[in-house]
């Protein structure tokens, strides 16, 4: 029987190469995530070995055997550990966000990674961006008066009066709980409950018109 060498890239349908535990700066070893990290069991680690208990997949031949490998891996330049650090630190940079780094005034170190992260956190540095505000950008598509633009359904700005979450103001908690209609310099209604911002509408009026407009009202069924 003739031996041959196994390496990291090395294709071959006769074996599987299945990922088991990963070390960074010679620090302890953790297990590494992916498709088959629900085979591998790390009993203990720290930063020499572990301990490791291996369920093999159903599909190995019952002759078969696990070989255990080692492999080394490096960044091979600047642009590389950048990459990385922008990976786990954003959605994903971009070749301008790589190439622009130094230009923007960061170094490839320690300093420079840190001098980002601070910038990051600072609003007079980087505008913020907040996922509530672009939740209600994207999700309130009521159709009232100012929402249709030229035919077309539009949005209400988040940070624009009168955006709102949802499409009901009470809900069972608020049966025949009393609210307060009050009116608004721009002829529309505030309602409110327990002194609680509920809704603004343009009208408040019965279809037959035997109530309108402010007063104290109840939700009944």
């Amino acid at each position: 029987m003739s031996s041959r060498q196994i390496s990291i890239n090395d294709p071959n349908s006769d074996y599987k190469l299945i990922p088991i535990s990963r070390s960074y700066d010679n620090g302890d070893w953790t297990r590494v995530a992916g498709a088959f990290a629900s085979s591998v069991e790390m009993q203990s680690c720290d930063e020499l070995s572990c301990d490791l208990e291996i369920t093999f997949p159903q599909s190995m031949n019952r002759n078969g055997k696990a070989v255990l490998l080692a492999f080394e891996h490096a960044l091979k330049n600047e642009k590389e550990e950048l990459s990385r650090f922008l990976i786990q630190t954003t959605f994903g940079p971009t070749k301008d966000m790589i190439d622009g780094w130094v230009d923007e005034g960061y170094s490839h170190d320690i300093s420079g990674y840190t001098k980002w992260v601070d910038d990051q956190m600072d609003p007079s540095v980087v505008s913020p961006t907040y996922h509530r505000e672009y939740y209600r950008q994207f999700s309130d598509f009521k159709l009232f008066k100012g929402n249709v633009q030229d035919g077309h359904l539009g949005t209400i700005h988040p940070c624009k009066q009168f955006s709102r979450w949802i499409d009901y103001t009470f809900d069972a908690d608020d049966l025949r709980e009393e609210f307060d209609v009050i009116s608004l310099p721009s002829g529309q209604y505030l309602i409110t409950l327990g002194g609680v911002p509920r809704s603004v509408v343009y009208s408040f009026e019965a279809k037959n018109g035997s109530w309108k407009g402010e007063g104290k009202y109840a939700y009944c069924e």
